[in-house]
C-alpha cells in the first residue's frame, strides 16, 4: 500500500477562508480538520481565488499543529476533493476546475 499522505482539499466561500485567516474557525471546519490529521491525510481549505488553472496549485488554508494557528500554503490539485459549495453559483473558473479534477481523476463527492 502506498505510504504517500492524501490531499483532501475543502473547497469553500471566501468568506470561510477570511474567517481561518482570522483564526476563527467554525465548528464543522475544525472537525474535518481534525479527522483528517488523525488519520494522517492533509487537509486543506480553499474557495475559487486561491486556484490557479494553469500551474494547477491552490493556496490553500492549513492548520499547523506546530504553530498551533491557520497558515496558509501552495498545495498541488487534491487527490480527494469536498466540494461544500453551493450549486447552481457557480462561475465558469469553478466549473473548469471541477472539469479539470474530473479528468484528473480527482475523488469527488457529488
Amino acid at each position: 500500500m502506498d505510504d504517500r499522505q492524501i490531499y483532501i482539499g475543502v473547497f469553500v466561500r471566501k468568506p470561510v477562508i477570511d474567517r481561518l485567516r482570522k483564526q476563527k474557525p467554525t465548528y464543522s471546519i475544525t472537525c474535518l480538520e481534525s479527522a483528517g490529521r488523525k488519520v494522517g491525510n492533509i487537509v486543506y481549505f480553499f474557495s475559487e481565488q486561491e486556484v490557479d488553472l494553469k500551474k494547477h496549485l491552490i493556496i490553500g488554508a492549513y492548520y499547523s499543529e506546530k504553530e498551533q494557528r491557520w497558515l496558509q500554503k501552495t498545495f498541488p490539485y487534491p487527490d480527494v476533493l469536498y466540494n461544500r459549495r453551493a450549486e447552481g453559483t457557480n462561475s465558469k473558473k469553478v466549473q473548469l476546475f471541477r472539469d479539470t479534477v474530473k479528468k484528473l481523476g480527482v475523488t469527488q463527492n457529488s
